[in-house]
């Protein structure tokens, strides 16, 4: 039989074999390279957290607390000496950056030893602070900047962009941390110049929607001694002791997983939210003002009945704009709640609850500004003007102040200004710049607290009040007495009975009647207006009642 050679099929079909077979040795090759890139990416990641625990070894002290955690660079490590300047990617080819995150978090294990794990550029960092930010020595919470928020400091009579690698706070030099939401399309980098209005409800001239203040968890101490010496006071004829020269409320800050107080001491409640224990809250900087409707004259024009509100999208907290009145309980309720929904305001509403303050919460401000982190701690203060100075402008425009203390026919009137030697800065929580303003005068300042759950005239329903989810919205009060309003005991940390008449301020509890709690008096009120009076309504709408905004930082941050 003769040789025919191979057919055209069989030299094809040959060819194809061939080829398959070149493909089948390529893929393996291919495939045993990328597998081993994948193994020495790995071996990098490893090394890099090795390098951590190096790193953590000599660093104990700037370590996350027990359930918190923080965040690190490679840039840090490198600097430290530990990491190679240049580490290239095995998958990449490509030089690591520098920034890359490394997120440690910390926990008790069972023996209660503290115990760190670590993710190499993790997805979530929300909650964690750069271990290379500033911390101050106070011992104060780290401020929570949630999506939304831009930290800003206050220099060469601007506020500006921070960078948090530096000072941007300081409690210890009454210095409160503040934080601000942008308008859109303006710049967040380090060093950008902000605006606020500087004409009077000028919104168009402001970069910023809303300033906010830091406030960190603490523990408090009042005694007699504190209340200082006890005198006379007048009011509509009526005689009442007061203490017009109150003393230092004693404050340890402490963090968010410490559930027992120093002896001698109370946990303030201001930082309890339903089921969670907050770190701290940030606290409006003004009261809350509206871009449209502040000028309006017209009853509950924000028409904020449920958790569906336009009107809430021009809701505003910057100075030298009006505030918003002229609206029951109920619509600065649902305009507060609805700011989480607006677009602009940029609120990660699964990380961040916005809410009407509580009476709790405005205890906490106003305990803070008599400790040594406030006003009363400030020295460039003495005597009774250690007391927060009033913002006495009939047109009710935030942020300004009569440059003194709330005093009997007091008519002088001031402008808010943050030059340091301007008398106007005596307005806010910290005698500075960066505290709170229009806790004293300005409008009357409704606040989510209320007798036995009464509606009177606030707007809500019995609904309202029978759904448990609302229950950390507001304060309950289930006794007209101020000394036994809780349950039978006393309100602490509250700003009412432990504080009753300081510096002579109002003292005028709710009752069946009229029910609901309102803060700080308003413009034209003389000696009784300051951040420690307390007054009643019975929740309407009218044109000398505000409100302010509270953003806490929820899921136990």
């Amino acid at each position: 039989m003769g040789n025919k050679g191979f057919t055209l099929t069989e030299l094809l079909a040959v060819i194809l074999i061939l080829s398959l077979l070149s493909i089948i040795t390529s893929a393996t090759i291919i495939n045993v390279v990328n597998n081993s890139k994948k193994e020495i990416s790995e071996v990098q990641m490893d090394l890099i957290k090795s390098s951590i625990e190096l790193w953590e070894s000599d660093n104990k002290d700037q370590m996350p607390n027990d359930g918190e955690c923080k965040y690190i660079t490679l840039k840090t490590l490198k600097d430290y000496g530990i990491l190679d300047q240049n580490i290239v990617d095995a998958m990449t080819n490509k030089q690591i950056d520098s920034n890359l995150k490394i997120k440690i978090t910390s926990h008790k294990n069972d023996i209660g030893n503290l115990v760190s794990s670590y993710e190499v550029n993790p997805q979530i960092l929300y909650g964690c602070v750069s271990i290379d930010a500033y911390i101050d020595e106070s011992g104060a919470n780290v401020p929570k900047l949630m999506d939304s928020l831009t930290p800003v400091i206050y220099e060469d009579g601007s506020w500006k962009v921070a960078d948090e690698t530096k000072k941007w706070y300081d409690y210890d030099n009454q210095e409160w941390a503040n934080a601000v939401i942008l308008k859109d399309g303006v710049s967040k980098n380090v060093g950008t110049l902000l605006t606020v209005p500087e004409e009077e409800n000028d919104f168009e001239s402001s970069d910023i929607l809303a300033m906010f203040v830091w406030i960190p968890r603490f523990e408090y101490k009042i005694n007699e001694n504190t209340k200082g010496t006890k005198s006379t006071c007048v009011n509509l004829d009526e005689e009442y002791d007061c203490y017009l020269t109150p003393g230092k409320i004693e404050v340890n800050f402490i963090s968010k997983n410490e559930d027992k107080a120093t002896e001698g001491y109370i946990i303030h409640p201001g930082f309890t939210f339903g089921s969670d224990v907050l770190s701290g809250i940030w606290v409006g900087k003004f009261e809350t003002s509206h871009e449209t409707l502040s000028s309006s004259t017209t009853n509950d024009n924000l028409e904020c009945t449920d958790m569906k509100c336009d009107n809430a999208s021009g809701l505003r907290i910057i100075p030298n704009v009006a505030s918003l009145r002229k609206n029951n309980i109920a619509n600065f309720f649902y305009a507060s709640r609805n700011m989480k929904n607006v677009t602009e305001f940029n609120i990660d509403s699964s990380k961040t609850d916005t809410h009407m303050m509580k009476n709790s919460e405005w205890g906490a401000v106003s305990y803070l500004a008599q400790s040594i982190y406030g006003k009363y701690g400030n020295s460039s203060y003495q005597g009774e003007n250690k007391e927060i100075f009033k913002n006495d402008s009939s047109r009710y425009l935030t942020g300004k102040s009569s440059g003194k203390p709330s005093e009997s026919g007091s008519k002088a009137k001031g402008t808010y200004s943050y030059n340091e030697e301007y008398t106007g800065t005596g307005a806010s929580t910290t005698g500075n710049i960066y505290g709170i303003y229009d806790m004293s005068g300005g409008a009357y300042e409704y606040v989510m607290a209320v007798y036995n759950s009464t509606i009177k005239s606030s707007g809500f329903d019995s609904a309202f009040f029978s759904n448990e989810d609302n229950l950390k919205y507001y304060d309950l009060y289930t006794n007209e007495d101020v000394s036994i309003a809780c349950n039978n005991k006393k309100c602490f940390g509250q700003a009412l009975n432990e504080t009753e008449h300081w510096y002579s301020d109002n003292s005028i509890f709710v009752s069946s009647k009229y029910p609901w709690l309102r803060r700080g008096e308003y413009s034209v009120q003389d000696i009784i207006a300051g951040i420690f009076s307390f007054n009643y309504s019975t929740g309407y709408a009218i044109g000398s009642d505000s409100f302010r905004i509270v953003l806490a930082p929820i899921l136990g941050y």
